[in-house]
């Protein structure tokens, strides 16, 4: 009984989870203070000779650390993780030995640079001297320089150094603004301070090329012509020239240089001679001539269409449902055409809604190329086409020919007015080359719907087809008018 009582006397009280928890997790914590530490050293070196350099230690959780060195330098204070030496020589060794809170300890060095002077100043600089105007990506470079630990660029003013400040390499872009001529400068830096003298590199920019002045030579060309001389004066800073032409046909001769001769095919086409200096910035700005061919003058006269005849020689208007169907003075509209001179049935060139004068007059441009000897043939909406009596020579650059009598056209095939000027037949209202019935059927069926307006039954051009119209038909079918041409 006395035992039991003592026991209850001597018990230990019950502690609280909470206090059972705090316990656990301090063994815990005292087991991870026991793991074995790896200490880290390090320094802010280098530093010139009499520097201060602070030492550093990252490693392992250390509550501890002790200091030493190799050498003399002092410490502020060695215990510390931290501490600023002073007085140290090049290659002093700094050793540092940390402890953890379980009593682990671990070890570390770090050497410290010492300087007693400045680098020497870099050698040359590598790169290009002349660059040119809004270049990228340019590169300037040194050789490393003994016991330097970075280096300073310096550019001229509109030089942008995109990357590489501080290292041995600089990448920079030539802006716009930059100065024709100016100075890259590089210093080589330690703790002791910059080298001096430092190295320098002459930069001169070049501007773009401007455009030549203006091209000297003809405007116009003419088929067939070669050793035609054009020119540009010198562009400043040209080192050669490229011409090009945006037509077909045209051969350049003496590309590269500001003088050249162009030779002209058969079959040379219109379009613009460009000329650019060239130097090692690339093409300048371009001069353009704008070159077409020479074109020969064909003026053909006494041109009458009979159903637009009004007397002396000389016609009335056309006319639409409402009044004239073309301006003041254009009786109506033709086609030329010219032929070969052996093969008639090959069509060389024609021209077709050519303005006819009332007094009978039609001018056109016919392209140089056309040299040779053709026939003439003029073609009208309700007329019988009519050609030269013989093949017209185009020789020179103006060239006339009149419709006034029977011996200029081919078969004689014109009619006389009753006032004796000589007319082309009309009538040929379906242009097959003959007038007859099928010309009469189309007016007889347009009078009957009383059909106005501008039409090819209207073969009067009174702007109605009706009676008139049948009459001149009519006549013409009689007396069997029809086209006559070379076979």
């Amino acid at each position: 009984m006395e035992e039991t009582e003592f026991l209850k006397t001597t018990a230990l009280p019950r502690r609280p989870a909470v206090t059972i928890s705090l316990i656990a997790m301090m063994l815990v914590l005292g087991t991870q203070e026991s793991i074995a530490q790896t200490a880290v050293a390090s320094n802010s070196g280098p530093v010139c000779t009499g520097g201060t350099v602070t030492l550093n230690e990252t490693g392992g959780s250390a509550v501890s650390w002790l200091w030493s060195s190799s050498g003399t330098a002092s410490f502020n204070d060695n215990s510390l993780q931290n501490p600023v030496a002073t007085g140290a020589v090049n290659g002093e060794i700094f050793t540092v030995r940390i402890t953890d809170a379980g009593g682990n300890t671990a070890s570390a060095t770090t050497t410290v640079i010492v300087y007693s002077l400045p680098p020497v100043r870099p050698d040359n600089v590598s790169g290009e001297e002349t660059q040119c105007r809004n270049a990228v990506g340019v590169v300037y470079s040194i050789s490393p320089v003994v016991n330097a630990t970075s280096y300073l660029w310096e550019v001229p003013a509109g030089v942008e150094i995109t990357s590489g400040q501080g290292t041995l390499s600089i990448t920079v872009n030539i802006g716009p603004s930059a100065p024709a001529s100016g100075t890259i400068r590089v210093y080589a830096i330690n703790a002791c301070g910059t080298s001096t003298p430092h190295r320098s590199k002459d930069l001169n920019v070049t501007d773009p090329l401007a455009a030549p002045g203006s091209i000297t030579g003809s405007s116009t060309f003419t088929y067939g012509a070669t050793g035609v001389p054009y020119s540009v004066g010198a562009v400043t800073g040209a080192t050669s020239y490229i011409w090009s032409y945006s037509g077909t046909g045209v051969t350049i001769n003496g590309n590269g240089s500001n003088n050249v001769t162009l030779d002209f095919s058969s079959s040379a086409s219109a379009g613009q001679l460009s000329v650019r200096g060239i130097n090692a910035c690339g093409e300048g700005s371009a001069s353009s001539l704008e070159l077409t061919a020479a074109a020969k003058a064909l003026l053909l006269s006494s041109v009458v269409l009979e159903g637009l005849y009004s007397g002396a020689g000389t016609m009335r208007q056309a006319r639409n449902a409402t009044g004239p169907q073309y301006a003041a003075g254009v009786a109506d509209h033709i086609t030329i055409e010219l032929h070969d001179a052996v093969n008639y049935a090959t069509v060389v060139w024609s021209l077709p809604d050519v303005p006819l004068s009332t007094s009978g007059m039609a001018e056109i441009n016919i392209p140089a190329v056309h040299s040779g000897s053709y026939y003439i043939t003029v073609r009208h909406r309700n007329s019988i086409a009519t050609t030269t009596a013989l093949p017209v020579s185009f020789a020179g650059t103006s060239i006339s020919y009149s419709y006034s009598a029977p011996l200029a056209i081919y078969g004689g095939n014109l009619k006389v007015s009753s006032d004796n000027y000589y007319m082309i037949f009309g009538g040929d209202v379906n242009q097959d080359g003959i007038v007859d019935t099928g010309d009469m059927n189309w007016v007889d069926n347009g009078s009957a719907s009383i059909l106005r307006g501008y039409n090819a039954a209207d073969a009067t051009g009174d702007g109605i087809v009706d009676t008139s119209d049948m009459n001149l038909v009519d006549n013409n079918s009689a007396a069997i008018v029809r086209v006559r041409r070379p076979d």
